[in-house]
């Protein structure tokens, strides 16, 4: 007959109900069957004082009397802003996108590691070719050096005319 409600939904319950009485105080008892009449849940005297007790806590409530309760400032505007069940969805987003941000930290991380290592392997070879390269320039200018120092012996051509005597 009854449906069962979680504990953020008993909240949102009775901080809604108590903002029905607009102002006036609620004799604490008589919340039980208006939230059954009104929501169809049956949530229980005590219950409901464990509850009011949390929304007191809160800021949400004040008690005057120990029998008698009203929905404070503070309630009224937490209640339109969605009341425990956004409270819950924000906090469950925070959660979410720290989570997530920490996921991306620790890919970034990866990827940078990654890199460092690509890099590294692209030092070493860019090291390897430069060595090359600076080998095969000294060996170039000592070419150079030998050459100027011990040039070739230049081809000399003789002309040589032969006569054929008669």
């Amino acid at each position: 007959m009854f449906e069962q409600i979680t504990h953020i939904q008993k909240l949102d319950i009775v901080l809604n109900s108590l903002k029905s009485y607009e102002n006036d105080m609620c004799f604490t008892d008589s919340l039980s069957n208006r939230i059954k009449i009104e929501y169809r849940v049956d949530i229980s005297s005590e219950e409901i004082r464990r509850v009011i007790g949390k929304l007191k806590l809160d800021g949400f409530v004040e008690v005057p009397h120990t029998q008698y309760v009203r929905i404070s400032f503070d309630g009224y505007i937490f209640e339109e802003n969605g009341g425990y069940a956004a409270k819950a969805l924000i906090d469950a987003n925070v959660v979410l996108l720290a989570q997530t941000e920490i996921d991306r930290r620790r890919t970034l991380d990866d990827l940078l590691a990654l890199n460092s290592t690509r890099l590294n392997s692209l030092t070493k070879w860019l090291t390897v070719g430069t060595i090359a390269a600076a080998v095969a320039a000294f060996g170039l200018l000592g070419w150079q050096i030998y050459s100027s120092h011990n040039p070739e012996p230049t081809p000399i051509i003789l002309k040589v005319k032969i006569e054929k005597k008669p």
